[in-house]
């Protein structure tokens, strides 16, 4: 191998001769007078002989060093997990290899099963800036005044019960089918009611506000048509047909249950006696846990004071009155808070006071409105008490 390979080295001569030389920055030139020579080792250095120089010419020292140190960098794909010192021997430098591994942040890409809600939002184009805003206010409420209600067909009136002045209030309330069943609610001070109910037609519940507008509720899922109606100190919506099968609503303006029925209907377990004819009924405070009627006889030529339980749903007869007035159909009854009914016949139009208790003394009437049907009747039982105003007697 030449003067590079591997093994190879200069020996020392004390001869005069030129020659050529080569160390790590190339071929030199130099005199034969060597009075020292270093052993040259391309990769890795050894040993160093020292030669005594002889003679009296003075010589040339070559000394060859080794390169520096390298430092190569190497990637290593997979994960670092120790670290090893070794400690250098001898006395040459040696070459430091560090290995880095790629970037510190790894991402992880899964799939995702889930679902994902992308919300747009459109911004307007054009130029025109005009837009409706609509806002819906609350209806009207009552305000519980002394005043009676009364529904003909689709309309809806107000009573002045001691002088029988109607005030048209509504011609056509909700979307024109049979308004029935009214029930004034004092939790809210709105009248509640049922719609339709024709011809086995749907029956929804109504809300009515103080001018006769209103909002159509939930449908009633009922085996029958419906013609009376009130509703109770516990905003409770009492309806039935004819006092047989009844049915309560809850109307409790804050409840999870709002328009909704409450349990199924039931049958009565007893019917009205004398197999009276129920049009209206109403809850009069502080007379018990019942529902307070006036049935008209079945040839229409008597009337009864009864009360239904709503505990036990037995209907019982509280007294017979006789003949009071025109057919003895009581289509509107209004309720007052110190223990009496009012109640509308309405063949007659006349407006009747019935006491409650035998010791209260006869019916009496009240005024003349213009007769009726089709109808039904409520009042704010928190009302005003009505003052006596005897108009006849019944016989």
């Amino acid at each position: 191998m030449d003067e590079r390979g591997n093994n190879n080295h200069y020996s020392a001569h004390n001869r005069h001769r030129k020659v050529n030389d080569y160390s790590s920055t190339g071929w030199h030139s130099c005199i034969d007078h060597y009075s020292a020579a270093s052993r040259y080792y391309i990769r890795n250095l050894t040993s160093t002989t020292t030669v005594p120089p002889a003679g009296t010419t003075s010589g040339t020292v070559i000394v060859y060093t080794p390169p520096g140190y390298v430092t190569t960098t190497t990637t290593w794909r997979s994960s670092i997990t120790s670290t090893t010192t070794v400690s250098p021997s001898g006395t040459q430098n040696g070459t430091v290899i560090v290995q880095v591994p790629y970037g510190a942040t790894t991402t992880y890409t899964t799939p995702y099963n889930g679902s994902i809600t992308t919300t747009t939002t459109q911004f307007p184009t054009g130029t025109d800036a005009t837009v409706a805003v609509v806002v819906q206010t609350p209806l009207p409420t009552l305000s519980c005044d002394p005043f009676g209600y009364l529904t003909q067909n689709t309309s809806l009136y107000r009573v002045n019960i001691t002088s029988g002045d109607l005030t048209l209030i509504r011609d056509v309330v909700g979307d024109g089918r049979l308004l029935q069943a009214i029930g004034y609610n004092v939790a809210d001070n709105y009248l509640y009611g049922t719609i339709g109910g024709r011809n086995n037609t749907p029956v929804f519940l109504i809300r009515i506000a103080a001018n006769g507008d209103s909002t159509i509720l939930n449908e009633l899922t009922l085996p029958y048509r419906v013609n009376t109606g009130d509703v109770d100190e516990q905003s409770r919506y009492w309806i039935t047909y004819n006092g047989t099968n009844i049915t309560q609503v809850d109307v409790r303006p804050s409840s999870p249950t709002f328009g909704q029925l409450i349990g199924t209907t039931r049958r009565a377990t007893t019917l009205p006696a004398n197999n009276a004819t129920i049009y209206d009924w109403a809850y009069v405070p502080g007379r018990g846990n019942f529902l307070w009627s006036l049935g008209q006889g079945p040839a229409r030529n008597s009337t009864t004071l009864q009360r239904f339980n709503r505990g036990t749903y037995n209907w019982e007869l509280v007294r017979d009155l006789g003949n009071i007035a025109g057919d003895n159909w009581w289509g509107a009854i209004y309720a007052s808070a110190d223990g009496f009914l009012y109640a509308t016949e309405n063949s007659s139009g006349q407006i009747w006071r019935f006491p409650l208790s035998e010791i209260d003394g006869p019916p009496t009437r009240f005024s003349t409105a213009n007769p009726t049907r089709e109808n039904d009747g409520a009042r704010c039982i928190q009302a005003q008490d009505l003052p006596e105003q005897p108009y006849a007697t019944a016989p």
